[in-house]
């Protein structure tokens, strides 16, 4: 019977400590977008105050036909003290390659998964060829949905770029901190 219960209670702990949630938190610090042709796609990003949480808000205005000519290249880089010259490149990055690729390896479970609840995104199945329009990012803050469960403390950067008839891209800066709720088990 003890031996019943004491089995019954590490296999809860262990489910428990294995929940899959993130560990961590973030600060977006900071946005830089760029265009290399305003007509085609003008791209304009910030970082705002809401409550005691910092969010971003963007406007992407898309004028061109988003196909197998454009290309999507990201990569994350990470560093503890924040400075530039500490910043190295993490593993977690985005190859170089089509934006249909793009839609079918991360639009569905990344960026529409964290972003769906602060845009007017279309819906995945309706990702490519992207429609063009303007769309909207109001106050968002990431979900943390399909990224890594746990991070080490300290700031990141991702820098994102589109290529093709136009480049289009931008570079985030946020700060990763422990969940201060997290409990290791």
């Amino acid at each position: 019977m003890f031996s019943r219960l004491l089995l019954s209670s590490i296999t809860l702990l262990l489910f428990n400590g294995c929940s899959g949630a993130r560990n961590w938190d973030y600060e977006p610090l900071s946005i830089e977008t760029y265009s290399s042709d305003d007509s085609k796609a003008k791209f304009e990003a910030w970082v705002e105050r809401d409550g005691r949480n910092h969010v971003f808000s963007a406007e992407l205005t898309i004028s061109y036909e988003m196909d197998e000519r454009t290309m999507i290249q990201g990569t994350l880089y990470s560093s503890y003290s924040g400075y530039e010259d500490d910043y190295k490149p993490l593993p977690w990055s985005i190859e170089n390659q089509t934006f249909q690729q793009f839609v079918i390896d991360f639009y569905t479970n990344v960026s529409y998964a964290n972003l769906k609840p602060c845009s007017n995104l279309p819906e995945p199945a309706n990702a490519y060829p992207f429609p063009m329009g303007t769309y909207t990012f109001t106050k968002c803050e990431v979900s943390g949905e399909g990224l890594p469960e746990i991070m080490a403390e300290g700031y990141y950067k991702i820098v994102l770029s589109s290529t093709g008839q136009v480049d289009v891209g931008f570079t985030g800066i946020a700060r990763v901190t422990t969940k201060s709720d997290w409990r290791y088990y």
